[in-house]
């Protein structure tokens, strides 16, 4: 367990060049602290780590650790919404504050895993896209190395759903 790595193993790259934008802004905030965004990924790895924790420490374990990968994603979004003119808040593009009504409370290992994959992609989906949107070359280097850690996350959690015979505890 201690040589998975859950990063892609990029450099982050640092904001260059920004200038306040609040289009940015906002692109940044849903990213951050949307309803799927890194927020609510965050608090959804740290629940399931929780509930597993008793169960399949090997797997507890393994979110906690995507968990902090993910907190790290919101330290560097902030700092750009920093950047760009913003202030680090939690709220999503249109300003309303932040929401965990997105938090799966699944129990069981299955479900928990299928929904993670599915959020992670989703994830991708949405760096990627947003990278496109932006100006800043910079900015998109951020998001597109962001997009890769997401990457890392699928492949950990699809091995994890592939090997459910080894993984047999369902609550």
């Amino acid at each position: 367990m201690a040589d998975i790595k859950f990063t892609a193993g990029k450099e982050y790259p640092e904001i260059v060049g920004a200038k306040p934008d609040e289009r940015v802004v906002r692109l940044l905030y849903e990213l951050r602290s949307g309803l799927e965004s890194e927020l609510t990924a965050t608090l959804q790895y740290i629940y399931q780590h929780q509930v597993l924790l008793q169960c399949n420490k090997e797997v507890a374990y393994i979110l906690e650790k995507i968990s902090l990968v993910e907190m790290h994603h919101i330290e560097l979004l902030g700092e750009a919404i920093i950047a760009f003119g913003g202030k680090p808040c939690y709220i999503n593009s249109e300003g309303c504050d932040y929401n965990s009504s997105s938090v799966a409370y699944y129990t069981d290992l299955k479900s928990i895993l299928q929904k993670d994959i599915e959020d992670e992609q989703n994830a991708v989906r949405a760096y990627r896209n947003t990278a496109q949107l932006v100006d800043n070359e910079s900015l998109q280097a951020l998001l597109y190395t962001i997009a890769d850690d997401e990457c890392v996350h699928i492949k950990i959690l699809s091995a994890l759903l592939d090997d459910m015979d080894v993984y047999k505890s369902y609550m």
